[in-house]
């Protein structure tokens, strides 16, 4: 799959193109370094956001059925990726395409400057149906934690996974940072990952690739299960603050990212959210 924006042209891989969610690409900044214009397509996705780099701001396209997913976590190792790839199609298929997912690891643009990645990657976390925000390691994934925060300022139903079995942090409840814990509509799943490998290369002989695949699919059962119990859950967010709380979320990174998402795209984010039930 090939996209020409610009003068610019971003590959995807076929992955990606079979699910096409419904923020498909903030690319790689011309010499102006100008985030720009998001312009509408026909697309058989649910909905598909555009930049050309030369006139400023956004649009969006009406999203179809399946709910999408930002998929938050650590993707900067060879195992991150493999892992990041195999779960979210696991999610796919278990939801029977109720769920897609957005996986900024086949978003990212190395090329640009870092401030235009964390745009990328705030846009979709705004647009976004439901958030899937993985809480492992020690010491968590910063740009996790923050993404997370700033779902929750939007009230964005959300589940939190964690499969690493060592303990951390200083929260009774959850082992990480009690700052991180106690949000609505919000639902966390403590999953044990070698446990769960094991288990599944004690059946019958499977090799080490087949075990971790089948324990990749029994997670997305769990989390395909509790990302439907936080979409029911009733939002937090008065009626009357939507629209102010998605003003600020456009404003507070900085005038980059105020520049990259117009107000037609704001308005189709918060319709699609209400006419769905999410706000």
């Amino acid at each position: 799959m090939q996209i020409r924006l610009a003068s610019l042209s971003i590959h995807y891989p076929p992955l990606l193109h079979e699910w096409d969610t419904r923020l498909l690409a903030l690319s790689v900044q011309p010499p102006a370094r100008q985030i720009s214009h998001l312009q509408r397509r026909t697309s058989r996705s649910p909905s598909i956001l555009f930049f050309n780099f030369r006139s400023g701001r956004a649009t969006t396209q009406r999203m179809g059925q399946p709910y999408t997913i930002y998929f938050a976590g650590e993707l900067f190792s060879l195992k991150h990726l493999l892992g990041n790839s195999v779960l979210a199609e696991q999610i796919h298929l278990v939801s029977d395409n109720r769920y897609r997912c957005v996986v900024p690891q086949d978003l990212e643009q190395r090329e640009t400057d870092p401030i235009s990645i964390r745009d990328q990657d705030l846009l979709h976390v705004i647009s976004c149906d439901v958030g899937l925000f993985h809480f492992d390691g020690p010491e968590l994934d910063s740009g996790t934690v923050v993404e997370y925060m700033i779902s929750k300022m939007l009230d964005i139903p959300s589940v939190i996974i964690r499969t690493d079995f060592r303990l951390g942090g200083d929260s009774r409840l959850d082992p990480w940072n009690l700052m991180c814990s106690g949000y609505p509509r919000t639902k966390v799943l403590l999953l044990d990952a070698m446990a769960s490998y094991q288990e599944q290369l004690r059946k019958g002989g499977l090799q080490p690739s087949d075990a971790a695949h089948g324990a990749t699919k029994t997670f997305a059962t769990d989390i395909v299960s509790a990302l439907d119990q936080v979409r029911s859950m009733k939002p937090h967010l008065p009626p009357e603050l939507r629209e102010s709380v998605y003003r600020w979320a456009c404003l507070f990174p900085g005038s980059s990212f105020a520049r990259a998402l117009s107000e037609g795209a704001l308005q189709e984010i918060l319709s699609s959210k209400i006419g769905r039930g999410l706000l």
